[in-house]
């Protein structure tokens, strides 16, 4: 790896890391605190912006990076057959494409509605928040 490259990962990494730490930190105290006067106040609301915005663009840096990583991956597999890169947190490992096999269940409601009755499974979904981001005018 060049010594610019590995380098700028090596600030990048503390920097960032050590800012998201800071966050981690508060978490005890917001926790037994929260309610939803501390969730509705405009501190809350900036931080929490805040770090979903740090979200987001922590996204779209690793988009760029697992782009990149699948690209060397393919061509590693393509010219020896190695298909994965062993790290400290796990496996990184290239996919080869291959076919997928699904069920038309609109299809099949249709022309078979008493199986597709007697096949359909109910699955109770746990509750949860949903975070929409605003568009920017």
């Amino acid at each position: 790896m060049p010594t610019d490259v590995k380098k700028e990962i090596t600030l990048f990494s503390g920097k960032d890391l050590s800012d998201l730490a800071k966050i981690e930190s508060t978490l005890d105290t917001f926790m037994s605190e929260a309610d939803y006067d501390l969730i509705s106040s405009a501190d809350f609301i900036n931080f929490y912006s805040k770090l979903v915005e740090i979200k987001d663009k922590a996204t779209k840096v690793k988009e760029k990076i697992d782009s990149k990583v699948k690209t060397v991956l393919q061509e590693e597999y393509q010219e020896t057959g190695n298909q994965a890169v062993d790290t400290e947190f796990g496996r990184i490992i290239f996919v080869p494409e291959s076919v997928k096999v699904s069920l038309d269940s609109t299809k099949l409601k249709e022309e078979y509605p008493d199986v597709y009755t007697s096949c359909c499974k109910v699955s109770q979904i746990a509750s949860s928040i949903r975070y929409t981001k605003k568009k920017k005018e």
